[in-house]
C-alpha cells in the first residue's frame, strides 16, 4: 500500500456517495513531520488549577511541586543542567523523555501519590509512586505512573531513581467534526500536517452541528474528522464506520480514512455525499481494540444529524 505524500490525498477521488470513498492507513512517521515538541513555560506545567490527592493522610510532602515540574522538564526534553538551574534539582538525567514525543502544550491537572515513604536510617531520603494526569488546550489528554526515589539536601533536591511509563486509556476519548468539503479542501492541498495543525484547520471550519443554523439542503460533500483525544495503545486496532444503524457493527468501513501519528494520535476521516437530517441521519461509529486477543468495543457514536450530541 502506497503512502500519501500529504493529507490533500484523502480528496483524491470524486464523490459518488458513501461506497466511492477513498480508504487509505498513512503512516505519518513517513512524511517528515516535526516531532511534538513545545517550548518550556514555566507556567505551563502546574498551576493553581493542579489538583494533589495524597493517598495517605496528612498534608502534600512540599516538595512535590519541584519533583512534578522537573519530571514534566525532562518528558518535555529540556537537559538535565537547566531542570538543575531552573529549579534547583539534580539528578533528572534520570528521567528519560519519550523519543518521538514531548508533551508540548500539556499541564498538569492532577497529582495523585498512591504510595510515600521516608528512609529513617538517612534523614530526607524518600520515595513515592504515584500518577500524573495530563490535557492540553484541545481537550487532548495523557496521564503516565511514576516512581521517584530522591533526597532533601537543604534547599535542594536530588534525584536518584526514577522510573516512568504511560497509562494508555483501555477507551480513549473522541470527538468528531463535520466539515463541508469544499470548505477544507483546498488548505489540504499540498500541506503536511501535525495533529495540532489539523486540529485547528479543522475547528475553523467545521458547522456548528450543536447549535446549528438552518443546515444546507439537499445532499452536500462533506468531510467527518474523528480526533482521538487519548492516545491509543501501540499495536492497537481501529475500526470506523457510517451507516444508518447506531451502535450496530454494520456500516461502510470502506468511507473511512486513518491517520495515525507516529506518538500514538490518530485521527479518522470519512469522506461521503449526503444531507444533514434530523429524521434520516447518518451514524458514525468508532470501534476500538486495545490488544489483539481483545474484542472490538464501541468508544464514539455520532449523529449527522444537526443538534445531535454524541451518543457515547
Amino acid at each position: 500500500m502506497k503512502t500519501p505524500r500529504n493529507l490533500a490525498l484523502l480528496l483524491a477521488i470524486p464523490l459518488l456517495g458513501l461506497s466511492a470513498c477513498l480508504k487509505e492507513v498513512v503512516d505519518v512517521s513517513q512524511l517528515g513531520l516535526g516531532k511534538d515538541g513545545g517550548v518550556f513555560s514555566p507556567g505551563g506545567i502546574l498551576s493553581g488549577e493542579t489538583e494533589y490527592v495524597f493517598a495517605e493522610a496528612g498534608e502534600i510532602p512540599p516538595e512535590i511541586p519541584a519533583l512534578m515540574s522537573a519530571v514534566m522538564l525532562r518528558l518535555r526534553g529540556e537537559p538535565a543542567g537547566r531542570v538543575a538551574r531552573l529549579l534547583s534539582v539534580s539528578g533528572s538525567e534520570a528521567i528519560q523523555p519519550e523519543a518521538a514525543f514531548r508533551y508540548g502544550g500539556f499541564a498538569v491537572r492532577r497529582v495523585l501519590i498512591d504510595a510515600f515513604e521516608e528512609d529513617d536510617g538517612r534523614p530526607g531520603d524518600r520515595r513515592l509512586a504515584g500518577r500524573l494526569y495530563l490535557e492540553d488546550p484541545m481537550g487532548r489528554a495523557a496521564s503516565l505512573s511514576l516512581d521517584l526515589a530522591y533526597g532533601l539536601r537543604g534547599e535542594r533536591l536530588r534525584i536518584d531513581e526514577a522510573s516512568w511509563a504511560p497509562a494508555l486509556s483501555q477507551a480513549p476519548r473522541t470527538v468528531m467534526y463535520v466539515v463541508p468539503r469544499q470548505a477544507i479542501e483546498r488548505a489540504l492541498e499540498g500541506i503536511d500536517k501535525s495533529y495540532q495543525e489539523l486540529y485547528a484547520l479543522v475547528v475553523d471550519r467545521a458547522l456548528p452541528m450543536a447549535t446549528p443554523a438552518a443546515p444546507p439542503e439537499g445532499p452536500r460533500d462533506y468531510l467527518l474528522f474523528v480526533f482521538f483525544q487519548d492516545r491509543l495503545a501501540p499495536k492497537a486496532e481501529l475500526d470506523l464506520r457510517i451507516g444508518r444503524a447506531p451502535k450496530q457493527r454494520g456500516g461502510y468501513s470502506g468511507a473511512s480514512s486513518l491517520i495515525v501519528f507516529p506518538e500514538g494520535w490518530a485521527v479518522g476521516v470519512i469522506a461521503g455525499r449526503f444531507r444533514l437530517s434530523e429524521e434520516d441521519p447518518y451514524w458514525v461509529k468508532v470501534f476500538y481494540k486495545p490488544k489483539a486477543y481483545e474484542r472490538f468495543d464501541l468508544i464514539g457514536l455520532f449523529s449527522t444529524a444537526p443538534g445531535a450530541r454524541p451518543a457515547s
